[in-house]
């Protein structure tokens, strides 16, 4: 678990803030059996690749089992969880694309971080891109925050004729 804690990584959970990195800590990524989408604003992804804002946005893949989503930038972790978990790549019928960030003070304008959290207990992840959605699921629902490098940003708005939600209508 050490070799998770790099500079890299604390940085992203600073962005939650302390309270989250210090109770939380950081958690491997790893299979779940069931995925719940945040309740709260829509996000927007890229519908396609594209350039955007001196970024080059990076494929957000969408796999899916027994109704349970679970979203990665990671091939590795999308191929070990269709070939192990009994997922379905649904990568091609919803294409999506974001935001590769690897330090958050860079990270493009009207952004923020795709946060996955994993509640071992409950066998399944959240996925949001609030802060504070994400500090209540740890501090009240046992949920511990799984950094990913490079960070998938997505947009808090949309951009007419380019993006897509993540969510609600996804």
């Amino acid at each position: 678990m050490s070799e998770l804690r790099t500079l890299v990584s604390r940085r992203s959970a600073l962005r939650l803030g302390a309270a989250v990195a210090g109770s939380a800590g950081l958690a491997a990524a790893g299979g779940g059996e069931a995925w719940a989408v945040s309740k709260n604003k829509p996000v927007w992804v890229f519908g396609e690749s594209t350039f955007f804002a001196d970024y080059r946005t990076i494929r957000l893949r969408q796999l899916s089992r027994a109704g349970h989503l679970f979203f990665t930038i990671h091939d590795a972790e999308a191929g070990d969880a269709v070939a192990h978990g009994g997922y379905q790549d649904e990568s091609e019928q919803h294409p999506m694309w974001v935001f590769p960030v690897t330090d958050p003070a860079a990270a493009p304008a009207r952004s923020t971080p795709l946060l996955r959290l994993w509640n071992a207990a409950e066998q399944r992840y959240l996925h949001t891109a609030s802060s504070s959605e994400a500090r209540r699921a740890v501090r009240r629902d046992g949920f511990r925050l799984q950094a990913e490098y490079p960070a998938p940003y997505v947009l808090k708005r949309e951009i007419e004729g380019r993006t897509v939600a993540l969510w609600p209508n996804r």
